[in-house]
């Protein structure tokens, strides 16, 4: 029986078997385009996973973050202090001391002084309550009298209902936030006074190969956090004082505690800035007038670019330049972790994290030990 001459493509020339189907072609944009989104799953998968672990255990990440970030602060000054004969354990405890009379004698200062302008203020919380209102009526939202009867039921409801939740819950977070303060200053202490032995220890059980880079990667982190920290501290300084000086030419009230909320406002980037300049202008706007509180708006809006573009820059330097993108995403994650105090860790954290990176590629380049990734071993 002969074969039909369509049906010779389908054999093989040697065997005379009949030849494989030819595999379907994948055009190249979507195996590209697969190839890309598996590997973003993955990754998004790793970092889903490990932001849920860090939220199991945030009771201890959060005070063995804060203990880092204070210690690698500090630990110069106690080197210095060691260097001129202190002891160890003095020279460890003078900066809690310190830091324990700032805080608390801050706190106490601004207290004092807002309590006696309140008091001293001629401006009653019933006119200010009245104009307010007169505004959310007259203004340009054009609430009716109901509606914004209705508001005050409701957020009187609200606020009522959270008091009495709040007492079933009270003990359980007082509990949590004395637990985390005591450990946080435990492990400040230790690591203030043991730091650099506790990093060396624990870097000499790696392979010898990658010991030195990942030790000089611990100490680039450390000296970054520690400059953030410092840098922060001076630009929040420099936005209290001239800030405070526009307040005290404009007539605004409350000028210590306004200029002690921008001091701290300053350690959350991009954000802190927006809620001091707008804690301020409400101030102003209650207590002296709208035409205030706009030269409010521009007074801060000035003091901050100043603050960002010049004197940022001067004290920092470039290591400190982290795109404004990167810094949004390290709050909005921070503070979904741990709330505000997870806000305030994120940044600095951040920016040791990338300083780490940077150095351990720059030492294992150095010491020519850039392998393939199939090759390196830890």
């Amino acid at each position: 029986m002969g074969i039909r001459p369509h049906a010779l493509e389908y054999l093989d020339s040697e065997d005379h078997r009949p030849a494989a189907p030819r595999a379907m072609s994948v055009p190249p944009w979507l195996d590209q385009t697969a190839s890309w989104s598996w590997r973003l799953l993955l990754v998004a998968s790793v970092i889903i996973g490990g932001l849920w672990l860090l939220s199991l255990v945030r009771v201890a990440v959060v005070p063995a973050l804060i203990a880092v970030i204070f210690a690698s602060t500090v630990r110069p000054l106690v080197t210095t202090l060691c260097r001129r004969g202190f002891p160890a354990l003095v020279a460890t405890t003078l900066p809690f001391l310190a830091l324990l009379a700032l805080v608390g004698g801050g706190l106490y200062v601004v207290a004092i002084v807002a309590i006696a302008e309140i008091n001293a203020s001629e401006v009653e919380f019933q006119t200010v309550q009245t104009e307010i209102e007169t505004w959310l009526i007259d203004g340009p939202l054009g609430l009716t009298r109901a509606e914004l009867d209705d508001i005050e039921t409701e957020a009187v409801s609200a606020l009522s209902s959270g008091v009495r939740s709040f007492g079933v819950n009270h003990s359980r977070g007082m509990l949590s936030i004395a637990t985390g303060t005591l450990l946080a200053v435990m492990l400040a202490f230790f690591f203030t006074k043991d730091g650099p032995d506790l990093w060396d220890r624990t870097v000499s059980k790696l392979n010898p190969a990658r010991r030195s880079a990942v030790r000089e990667a611990g100490h680039a982190a450390a000296r970054t956090m520690a400059s953030y920290v410092r840098s922060v501290a001076l630009t929040g300084l420099f936005d209290a004082l001239f800030i405070g000086l526009g307040l005290v030419l404009l007539g605004v009230p409350l000028v210590v505690p306004l200029m002690y909320l921008t001091f701290l406002a300053a350690f959350l980037p991009v954000v802190g800035a927006v809620v001091a300049g707008m804690a301020a202008a409400t101030v102003a706007l209650i207590t002296v007038g709208p035409l205030t509180a706009l030269y409010v708006v521009a007074l801060t809006v000035a003091v901050q670019q100043i603050e960002g573009n010049v004197v940022m820059p001067m004290i920092a330097g470039r290591n400190m330049d982290v795109h404004p993108a990167l810094i949004l995403i390290a709050l909005t994650a921070g503070g979904a972790l741990a709330g505000l105090v997870g806000a305030l860790l994120a940044v600095p954290t951040l920016v040791a994290t990338i300083t780490a990176i940077s150095t351990f590629k720059a030492e294992t380049a150095a010491a020519g030990l850039a392998a393939p990734p199939d090759q390196v071993h830890w």
